[in-house]
């Protein structure tokens, strides 16, 4: 039997969390295991004016999972049904 309505976004929700905390950790080993390289730049500021810009290129950076696309398309499908969700419930409050 499919569920549908309030029990299914629940589940839906609760699902692209556990995504979202696997991505994360995921990602913080992939930075602490493979870090990107940069090529920093200084564009030295023009005479009185206070700003200065950094420029840093990213000359190496490890691939990304092909996997981490289903993760993200989880959640941000969860995103969406939340918030259309919500948005109904405005709806129908105002009328």
């Amino acid at each position: 039997m499919v569920e549908s309505g309030i029990p299914s976004a629940r589940q839906k929700l609760a699902r692209a969390q556990k995504h979202m905390r696997s991505l994360d950790r995921a990602v913080k080993k992939l930075r602490r295991e493979t870090p990107y390289d940069f090529a920093p730049d200084l564009i030295p500021n023009e005479r009185g004016k206070p700003d200065f810009y950094l420029l840093a290129v990213v000359t190496q950076a490890p691939p990304i999972p092909e996997s981490w696309a289903l993760s993200t398309g989880d959640i941000q499908c969860a995103s969406t049904c939340i918030q259309a969700r919500s948005a109904l419930f405005g709806t129908l409050a105002y009328l």
